[in-house]
């Protein structure tokens, strides 16, 4: 089997504590501001983990693989009830869950197209430079840029459905395209390509478009949602209300939430169903992550503790266009050897985040992250950039 780890990191799940994570091969312990590719919710063996109940719930449904397209639970209905009202804003009313942030976008994409019903020549149109994935239709509504191209092969993409340049050019496709266009992905900040924040009164001027037109409106939320860029979806910051939002990462599962209005999709279950829709033990876990979320004030923790590192980095004179949104951290740097020499020294000082773009530096803190953490990050930060 050919597994390779970027960091040659061998996880000790026992040992891995907040937000470091201990490596068996140098028996050390390494910060984690990558956060498993920004789908760690609440840090490494968090209590919630250890309680009688978790433990219960999860040995119980483990003994099989849940087929969540024909069978229902009580588990899976507790679920969705704890998720739909920590999501919805009671504006969402049906879900679909998948297993990837590929599918879910291939969920949408279907979800869009049905809306006023499938058409030979329809087509999704999607931003440059945007990331929804590496499979299926994912791949083929995300852009090839450095480092993406790699994992997509050459499998046909992007070229045959068109890609606005930018959102303006987008706004423009809308108004000449009404009859073939059946729907606009967003990727509102483009993580994959080095954290590119889009334009919010452009955003919103597509969104009024959109609504005009009746083009069912996507967010691809994997990055921004469940809280990461301080509000459970980034959209209502933008003060947006996309059609449908895609979720993953730190939601432990992925999938779709579509409002009402935009549901045909689910009047034949068949349409979105495979054999596994969503893991229910994955559901499990994100049930008491939102049950922590609530309990522990993890909205005011993140937003507390994203300023403070964001204050902080824009203290420091070699990284600049520091961007930050909740525990969306990114910065940049003038080339790409600086960039990288600056993420080995930060590995050599037992610190781990995510080079992404041509010269950028993404870092993905957990929800739960402590002020100790964030003192540790800046202290060993100042120390690599020297």
């Amino acid at each position: 089997m050919n597994r390779t780890s970027v960091f040659n990191i061998k996880i000790d799940f026992d040992k891995s504590l907040g937000s470091y994570v201990f490596d068996k091969n140098t028996n050390k312990y390494y910060l984690d501001f990558m956060g498993m590719y920004s789908s760690l919710p609440i840090g490494y063996n968090h209590p919630i983990f250890d309680s009688k109940e978790f433990k219960e719930e999860i040995h119980r449904v483990s003994k099989l693989k849940m087929v969540n397209c024909e069978m229902l639970s009580d588990e899976f209905d507790e679920f969705y009830k704890t998720f739909k009202k920590f999501t919805s804003m009671g504006k969402y009313e049906n879900y679909h869950f998948t297993c990837t942030g590929a599918l879910a976008n291939e969920a949408a994409v279907k979800t869009a197209m049905w809306y006023k019903g499938p058409r030979p020549d329809g087509y999704i149109l999607s931003i440059k430079n945007s990331f929804h994935g590496i499979n299926s239709v994912g791949n083929i509504i995300t852009s090839r840029f450095p480092g993406v191209k790699l994992r997509q092969g050459d499998i046909p993409g992007e070229y045959n459905w068109p890609v606005a340049n930018t959102i303006k050019d987008a706004i423009s496709h809308v108004q000449s395209n009404p009859y073939n266009l059946q729907g606009v992905i967003i990727e509102p900040i483009q993580a994959t390509y080095g954290d590119n924040y889009l334009n919010k009164k452009e955003l919103q001027s597509l969104s009024k478009i959109c609504k005009q037109f009746d083009i069912p409106l996507i967010f691809d939320e994997v990055q921004t949602g469940f809280l990461s860029s301080g509000t459970v979806w980034y959209s209502t910051q933008l003060k947006i209300e996309p059609d449908i939002i895609v979720y993953g990462k730190k939601t432990q599962l992925s999938g779709i939430m579509v409002k009402k209005s935009h549901s045909k999709v689910f009047e034949n279950q068949k349409r979105l169903s495979v054999t596994y829709d969503g893991d229910l033990v994955d559901m499990i876990r994100c049930k008491y992550i939102i049950n922590t979320i609530d309990n522990d004030q993890l909205k005011k923790n993140v937003n507390k503790q994203g300023k403070r590192l964001f204050k902080e980095l824009n203290k420091l004179s070699n990284i600049h266009n520091i961007r930050q949104t909740g525990l969306l951290i990114a910065f940049d740097f003038k080339t790409t050897k600086l960039r990288d020499d600056f993420c080995s020294k930060l590995f050599s000082n037992k610190m781990i985040c995510n080079p992404t773009g041509t010269h950028s530096v993404r870092m993905r803190p957990n929800l739960a992250v402590n002020s100790e953490e964030i003192n540790m990050a800046i202290d060993i930060i100042k120390l690599s950039l020297n």
